[in-house]
């Protein structure tokens, strides 16, 4: 087994591992909190969810795919707003929870278990692209590939919107390292100069407040203007 396949089969244990916690962190009805921690980062991770949607714009009828889908929070809400959500994420666990969610809400839910990094979509498929927090699981050396690869299938002149964590994020989940996958903490400018390269404009980056701590980092607001 070579590194990357190494290193991706780590990732898809941690998620599977931490799928049922992770997916109650969005739940405003589960009691069960592990910590005082917990409605603090619900409100962050809902203010996320609201500034991402705010701006994928009007979605109905798009194809919008979804990386790293977690429980499919997002895609229940970008379901309802008629959009053809397909959630992709390493975690069957993640994927099973996706599903069900979306499905309770009277849309149809698309779920693929399957690697970012070969992503199982035609070329210019896409109309909106999002990932959320799954940069943030891949040290510098990968990034190249995984970008041309949002590259690919993604439709020219559409948006693409990633999130990546603060230093502070990726410290505070290290203190808990078998509740929260490691991340790592990627530079704005090296990011946005990354995305410049491999066909991506970078039309705004909005910075997460620092005491948003479950979510801290920045939002980047993308659209495709070459082909790779």
């Amino acid at each position: 087994m070579d590194k990357r396949a190494k290193e991706n089969r780590v990732l898809q244990s941690e998620f599977d591992d931490v799928a049922l916690r992770w997916i109650a962190l969005y739940d405003d009805e589960n009691k069960t909190a592990e910590s005082s921690w917990w409605p603090i980062w619900r409100k962050s991770l809902k203010w996320r969810m609201q500034k991402v949607i705010e701006e994928l714009g009007d979605v109905s009828e798009k194809n919008v795919l979804e990386l790293g889908c977690g429980g499919g929070h997002y895609g229940a809400i970008l379901s309802s707003k008629k959009a053809k959500w397909i959630g992709l994420d390493f975690s069957f666990n993640m994927l099973l929870s996706a599903r069900s969610l979306v499905r309770s809400t009277g849309h149809d839910a698309k779920v693929v278990q399957a690697d970012v990094f070969d992503l199982p979509i035609k070329t210019q498929a896409i109309d909106r692209l999002l990932c959320i927090g799954v940069i943030g699981y891949y040290p510098e050396r990968r990034l190249t590939n995984l970008f041309l690869e949002f590259n690919r299938v993604l439709k020219l002149g559409e948006i693409f919107i990633a999130q990546s964590p603060h230093p502070l994020t990726s410290w505070f989940r290290s203190l808990f390292p078998s509740r929260l996958p490691r991340s790592y903490s990627h530079r704005p400018a090296y990011l946005a100069q990354l995305m410049k390269k491999t066909g991506f404009e970078v039309v705004k980056i909005i910075k997460i407040p620092k005491y948003k701590i479950m979510t801290a980092g920045w939002i980047y607001v993308t659209r495709k203007i070459s082909s790779n």
